[in-house]
C-alpha cells in the first residue's frame, strides 16, 4: 500500500538529482513571506450571516460571535412593553 503513495518521478520525466534540489528548495522557503514587511497579526472578516442550503431551501443564521447584546436602560422597559 505504501507504493501506491509513493510519487513516481519517472512518470514526471525528471532524475533523482533533480527531484531531491526541488524537495530541497521547498523546505528551506519561507512559509509566511510577508512578515519582514509587517508582524501585525492577520484580521480576518467574519460575515455577520451564513446563508445554509437545506434540501430546497435557503436558511439564513445570524453570526452572533462578537456582536454585543442588546440593553435597554431600566427607565425605557414600562415604555417597551406592548400595553395596547
Amino acid at each position: 500500500m505504501a507504493a501506491a503513495l509513493r510519487p513516481d518521478r519517472q512518470g514526471l520525466g525528471i532524475d533523482l538529482k533533480t527531484l531531491e534540489g526541488w524537495s530541497r528548495s521547498s523546505s528551506t522557503s519561507i512559509r509566511k513571506p510577508g512578515r519582514k514587511y509587517s508582524n501585525e497579526r492577520a484580521i480576518y472578516v467574519e460575515p455577520d450571516v451564513y446563508v445554509h442550503k437545506v434540501g430546497d431551501e435557503y436558511v439564513i443564521v445570524l453570526n452572533e460571535d462578537g456582536m454585543p447584546k442588546l440593553r435597554i436602560n431600566g427607565s425605557y422597559r414600562p415604555t417597551s412593553s406592548p400595553s395596547s
